[in-house]
């Protein structure tokens, strides 16, 4: 994908176990004068911009389908605070969207059609309780959200999911902390994986399911139970709890929350369970090989009275992200990603098979998923009465605003006619960025094909991601946006390479011990196609950046100056650094022994790490380097960061290290974003910048 420029161009000694001595080459990194700024205007979209913007989340519609809740977070730059609110909008008048703050934070949900649960934190530490509170919504016109809470209202029941100690005492957990802290030591201890996970240390605590009635009085006053259950089950599960009538009986909660441990119901590693309206199915996404993380997500469908289980798309080459049944539960909306775009499908459910299976003889109609979007991506799909889809979807050119899909109730699944000639009506019912954006002339990019190395076709679309089985889609971005880039003076190329997503699992499966192999000839071809037909692109003037593998594709190109790229500076973003240290160190040891065939002391994978190590190649680095790493990555731990900072400091390549001590594989402050994004121009036009 293509974005136009927004602007016209383009020792270490041992004493007593204390230093020998201070550090005395501190560099100008902490300067306070800087040395770079960036290009900022009204029509400009800056990285300023970009932190300020407000952040939507997924749209909620109530159970009576007219109003939609909205948690929407808003960054000052100049308090340096973060401010929360919810926002209600009707869904079938122009009434302006009422805007609730959260002064105090916290997560909302519908408790009915009129009330909004506030859930709070309140106190610190020890002290630390979580208050419930209700907000009465009035509209003259006459679902749920991802928390950690969830209400039947049907049954009266509220489930929610809180960390407790391993007696399982949520009433005792205070205590439990108070002993937990006075032990007398720092120690963490562990028998087994994971001793920590993505940024977090695993700690005494686990996460449990517990639920409690709450119920309105005669006099219409909410009040919650004193008899409190626990369900022993991970809660980890939880926000897989989709619809509010999933909580309408013991029986379906726990088939909700148990798909990971019951082989009742469980082949491989499954997610995103929902019920039919009517309780009589459940269905979840369910992948086929152990340890591999991005195989392809398949739906199967449980017949909870017949007791059979069967497979859905096990004929469709897409991995969907999301389901739910319609409200009659005759058809089941899909999300999924296809050609870099997130997009929303249906299909009709087809009568149960006598006999479990994974894979059924079904008629076409069974087979082919319907594309009801075809741009941008969507999430949070939620059927309404009256033919009505909710769901919120943003894109490259603009962050999440809700919609609603008219007219389903003229589509007829089983008719290839009306497959084909139905449209439906899009409504927005958010703006929730246009007075922000307006003037700022963002740009929706444009899609480019090339022959890549495997004879087959890829798409220009980005290949930073957290892993080499991912894609950059037609989404909002508040890390790797496009348009931020192209706003400061650069054209943006984003290749998607073999190993991405969304494109068929046989192109997403092919990276797998062959990390430095294709992907590359695919960055080659698509380089020169992009030089070939845009000769406004000055290939003197060419930076390059990546993260996670993105990351490892930049320490690898250092290592291959004979792919002729020619960048002049590079940016790796917590890139893997020496392959063989990521098979001891990363959280999730079964990805790099999937990845790089075995565990990394077996003659496989060895094989393996000695083509494909970055860190093999180390000699022939030249091109100067900007190196960014959080501390909290456990993913990619920092010393693979700092480790690269080493090799070029001593083989003399320009090269400058940025360490965020509270960031994850990620850059989630605020602040710390705006900083990333300093350094990352800063560095780029260090060595292809023009005094103006």
């Amino acid at each position: 994908m293509r974005f136009p420029a927004g602007f016209p161009v383009s020792l270490l000694g041992l004493a007593a176990q204390v230093p020998l001595q201070s550090p005395s080459n501190t560099t100008d990194i902490m300067t306070s004068k800087p040395d770079y700024s960036f290009k900022e205007g009204v029509n400009v979209f800056s990285p300023k911009d970009l932190v300020g913007l407000a952040r939507p989340g997924t749209g909620s519609a109530n159970d009576a389908g007219d109003l939609v809740l909205v948690a929407v977070s808003k960054y000052s730059l100049e308090e340096k605070k973060n401010q929360k609110s919810i926002f209600i909008a009707p869904v079938e008048s122009a009434v302006q969207p009422l805007d609730v703050p959260l002064t105090n934070g916290g997560e909302a949900f519908w408790l009915d059609s009129r009330t909004i649960a506030h859930a709070v934190a309140e106190g610190a530490g020890k002290d630390k309780v979580i208050t419930l509170y209700t907000l009465s919504v009035k509209f003259e016109a006459d679902a749920v959200l991802t928390t950690n809470f969830r209400y039947s209202e049907e049954s009266a029941v509220l489930v929610f999911s809180d960390y407790v100690h391993a007696d399982g005492n949520l009433t005792a957990v205070k205590e439990n902390d108070e002993a937990w802290e006075n032990r007398g030591d720092t120690a963490f201890v562990y028998d087994n994986t994971y001793e920590r996970h993505w940024d977090t240390w695993i700690g005494p605590k686990t996460p449990s399911l517990f639920s409690v009635k709450l119920s309105k009085d005669i006099n219409n006053k909410w009040i919650l139970g004193t008899e409190l259950a626990q369900w022993n089950h991970s809660a980890a599960r939880m926000t897989s709890i989709s619809r509010r009538r999933t909580s309408c009986t013991r029986l379906r909660i726990q088939v909700a929350v148990s798909l990971a441990h019951e082989a009742k119901y469980l082949r491989r590693a499954t997610h995103a369970p929902v019920f039919s309206a009517q309780g009589d199915k459940v269905a979840w996404l369910e992948l086929d090989r152990d340890g591999v993380e991005s195989d392809r997500a398949k739906i199967v469908i449980y017949d909870l009275a017949k007791d059979i289980r069967y497979t859905l798309t096990q004929q469709w080459d897409r991995s969907p992200e999301a389901v739910a049944f319609s409200r009659d539960g005759k058809a089941i909306y899909i999300t999924a990603g296809d050609i870099a775009r997130i997009k929303i499908f249906v299909l009709p459910v087809p009568p149960t098979p006598s006999s479990s299976t994974t894979d059924p003889a079904l008629p076409p109609e069974y087979l082919t998923p319907l594309a009801l979007t075809s741009s941008g991506a969507a999430s949070g799909v939620q059927p309404l009465s009256k033919g009505r889809l909710l769901f919120t979807r943003s894109s490259l050119t603009s962050p999440n605003d809700v919609f609603v899909l008219r007219g389903l109730e003229t589509l007829n699944l089983h008719s290839a006619v009306s497959r084909e000639t139905f449209k439906g009506k899009l409504d927005r019912l958010t703006r929730f960025s246009d007075d922000a954006l307006e003037g700022k002339s963002l740009d929706a990019g444009e899609d480019f094909w090339f022959e890549e190395g495997r004879a087959e076709e890829v798409a220009g679309i980005d290949d930073h991601s957290r892993r080499p089985r991912e894609c950059l889609e037609d989404q909002w971005s508040t890390r790797w946006n496009p348009n931020v880039m192209a706003q400061q003076g650069y054209v943006v190329i984003a290749i998607n390479p073999t190993g991405s997503t969304t494109f068929g699992q046989e192109l997403t499966d092919a990276i797998a011990e062959d990390w430095g192999g294709n992907p590359f000839v695919d960055l080659q071809k698509g380089w020169k196609y992009i030089l070939q037909e845009y000769p406004e692109i000055d290939p003197d003037r060419a930076v390059a950046a990546g993260a996670s593998y993105g990351g490892y594709a930049i320490n690898w190109i250092q290592g291959h100056p004979e792919y002729d790229f020619g960048f002049k500076a590079l940016v790796c973003h917590d890139g893997a650094f020496s392959a063989a240290y990521h098979g001891y160190s990363t959280d999730e040891l079964f990805f790099f022994n999937h990845e790089w065939g075995g565990r990394p002391w077996e003659p496989k994978a060895r094989e393996v790490i000695k083509k494909f190590d970055p860190i093999n190649f180390v000699e022939n680095w030249s091109t100067p380097m900007l190196v960014v790493h959080g501390s909290k990555d456990y993913r990619l731990p920092e010393t693979d960061g700092i480790g690269a900072f080493h090799a070029l400091q001593q083989l003399g390549v320009p090269s400058r290290l940025v360490i965020f001590p509270d960031e994850n594989h990620w850059v989630l402050n605020h602040g710390n974003s705006l900083k990333w994004h300093y350094e990352v121009f800063r560095w780029f036009d260090k060595f292809v910048g023009k005094d103006d």
